[in-house]
Order: structure tokens, then sequence, then C-alpha cells
């Protein structure tokens, strides 16, 4: 983690990590942990971090349904002062447009919820075809705890006058 404040700059926290994980159901915890761990060390809110954790959980979990056998998949995480941008890709099909756009939740279903989810945890989500694989991609502002690094950091980048 990089923590700066340049002249005339706002304060920098670029946090980047990826995993580079082999498909089954051990990587799906393990990914959820590392994320957790990571926004809980900058001093993000519990209840942030845990919005993260389920959503994290559902892609990942997609990609257990709906990749192949023995392949692998990426997580990556990106964290800056306020936000964090999680993108899960994997060498499967996708989701077809038309479809992500039509899912909803139907109380009696036992699949299927997984988009619907995903969506009301975070305020971006998107979906893209790249490089023989499916991307999913999460975009959330995070809330930092009170007195955390994440909240110092915070209050120097809206005391910086950014004209």
């Amino acid at each position: 983690m990089v923590a700066a404040a340049c002249p005339g700059h706002l304060p920098v926290v670029d946090l980047s990590l990826t995993l580079c994980l082999p498909r089954d159901a051990v990587s799906v915890p393990l990914s959820r942990r590392v994320a957790s761990q990571l926004l809980r060390s900058v001093g993000f809110h519990t209840d942030d971090v845990a919005d993260i954790e389920l959503a994290l959980t559902e892609a990942c979990s997609n990609v257990l349904r709906h990749s192949e056998a023995g392949s692998e998949y990426e997580v990556r995480l990106e964290i800056s002062v306020d936000t964090v941008v999680i993108a899960v890709q994997d060498m499967g099909p996708g989701v077809p447009k038309d479809l992500q756009d039509r899912l909803a939740v139907d109380d009696s279903a036992e699949a299927g919820r997984g988009i619907p989810l995903m969506r009301a945890l975070v305020d971006n989500l998107s979906f893209a075809y790249a490089d023989g694989g499916s991307i999913v991609r999460m975009e959330r502002r995070l809330r930092p705890e009170p007195n955390s690094r994440a909240a110092e950091l915070l209050l120097k980048a809206s005391a910086v006058d950014p004209s």
C-alpha cells in the first residue's frame, strides 16, 4: 500500500491484488477471506466489508458452476481511498446481455439469485467477455471505520482543494 500526499494532490491509497485460483470449492472462502482481511486492515466499515464478502462469494460460486472442471480463474481487487473494484475472470461462456437485464429474484427459485444479489450489494455491476473468458466487475464505495487509516486518508482527501 502506498499512502502519500503530494502538494496539490489528494492523498493516495492504491492497493492492487490478484489471486490466481483453481476452480474448486476451497477457492471461494479463500478469496472471501483475503478480500475481507485486506479491506478490514485498511479500515473500511464492517458492514461494507460484509457486503463485499457476499458479492464476491456469489461471483466466485458462479465460476464453479459455469466454468470447466480443472480450469483456473482470477480475482482482482483494486482499492483506493474510498472504493473497491473487484473483477472475477474465468474461462466460462459468460452471461448473455439480454439475460443480465432480465434476471429478477424469484422467491421460490433455488438458483438464479446471484446476479440480482450482487447488483443489490454493489454500486456498479458489469459483465464482459475478454481473452476467452467472462469477467464480472463489481465496484463499491466504502465507508471507513472511525479512527481508521481509511478514515484519516478520506478526511485528508476531503480537506484538499482539487482546483
